[in-house]
């Protein structure tokens, strides 16, 4: 199906994927293969709208970046594109933010994507760790995944 909805052949590439350009349909890359969905619903972009307004205030004081529905490179070949994500300071013009520039990232569950969001993106996620970030010395994953609806 994905060949029909792109006319493309095989497994994507990076350069493939961010050659789409923007798309109506959120479109990810999930090792040479792309996931697409539907828009989100009116509740979950509620949601993301009024978390993203309680964080950005935090963001905004320390010198961060609050980003919604952004290309995130977990490692060559791993693009999801979170509900909102909260990054240290970047180019805002570059297509794709380095995993290691993501401080938090933020999937709201719906009904509808929850396999999607609960495994698929956690465990893309947790394969890219970041050490030494934990207060405790180890390694935590990039991506916390919490139900808020």
């Amino acid at each position: 199906m994905t060949a029909a909805v792109f006319d493309h052949d095989g497994p994507w590439t990076e350069e493939d994927y961010l050659a789409l350009g923007e798309t109506s349909q959120r479109v990810e890359l999930f090792d040479g293969s792309l996931h697409v969905t539907p828009a989100p619903t009116p509740r979950h972009q509620r949601i993301s709208r009024k978390l993203g307004n309680i964080l950005e205030a935090a963001t905004d004081v320390v010198g961060l970046e609050l980003l919604e529905a952004v290309n995130v490179r977990l490692m060559p070949g791993r693009i999801p594109i979170p509900d909102l994500v909260i990054t240290s300071p970047i180019d805002l013009d570059e297509l794709t933010i380095e995993a290691d520039d993501v401080r938090l990232v933020c999937e709201i569950i719906s009904p509808s994507n929850a396999s999607t969001d609960k495994v698929l993106k956690m465990h893309a996620g947790a394969d890219r760790t970041r050490p030494g970030a934990h207060p405790a010395g180890g390694s935590r994953p990039l991506t916390d995944v919490g139900r808020l609806a």
